[in-house]
């Protein structure tokens, strides 16, 4: 801000100082959630017409393979969304190994809010650290689990997975109204992570019901 001072322009620093701090940070919130709404939407719209598709896919390559020994759940930093997904799975698959890695990161806590959030759905994360995946845990897994298609690519082209050892999550939605991709809370406001764990529960209990059955 400008103004006259002694017959010349002066700036009052003080004032700037105070809209850079308080004004320019909830602005660029708004902004964010803004973009991230108008991108939520338009993956909205595009996966209504390949839902149908992709999820017959995934059943298909449930099916066609043995049930898994190993199932590895990958998000961005194992913070949210594959920690949440990995203790769910637990509770349902006693007989099979789960595990979650994210792709950077490790050994930070789980946030508060996604704290109260899995805690709101009886699951406590206070005791998981963020993992970070590495070819190992991929070659051993019989199973991978990613949140995004993006993650799916990454895990088929840099770590050479086969992609009938892949599955996108969201595709075993059975709302077909979501995005493809479990949108990350991380970061977001208590009401996403609300969001996230209740599709992660939809897509663990269609999980659960596609896999063979266990033998004996």
């Amino acid at each position: 801000m400008w103004f006259a001072a002694g017959g010349s322009l002066a700036k009052d620093r003080s004032t700037d100082a105070l809209f850079v701090v308080l004004i320019l940070p909830d602005l660029k919130r708004l902004f964010r959630r803004a973009n991230d709404a108008l991108w939520t939407e338009a993956y909205r719209q595009v996966n209504r017409f390949r839902h149908a598709a992709l999820q017959r896919r995934a059943v298909e390559q449930l099916s066609a393979a043995e049930r898994p020994r190993r199932i590895l759940l990958i998000c961005n930093a194992n913070l949210c969304r594959s920690p949440y997904l990995e203790a769910v799975l637990r509770r349902n698959l006693a007989d099979i190994e789960i595990r979650s890695a994210g792709i950077f990161g490790a050994g930070r806590r789980v946030q508060p809010d996604a704290l109260v959030a899995a805690q709101d759905r009886g699951v406590d994360l206070s005791a998981h650290r963020s993992r970070l995946l590495n070819a190992a845990m991929l070659e051993s897994a019989d199973l991978v689990i990613v949140m995004e298609p993006r993650q799916a690519r990454l895990v088929t082209s840099a770590f050479r997975v086969p992609s009938e050892r892949v599955i996108v999550a969201g595709d075993l939605d059975p709302d077909a109204g979501e995005p493809r991709m479990i949108v990350d809370p991380w970061g977001r406001e208590p009401a996403a992570y609300a969001q996230a764990f209740a599709r992660l529960e939809r897509c663990a209990l269609q999980l659960v019901l596609l896999l063979p059955q266990a033998k004996g």
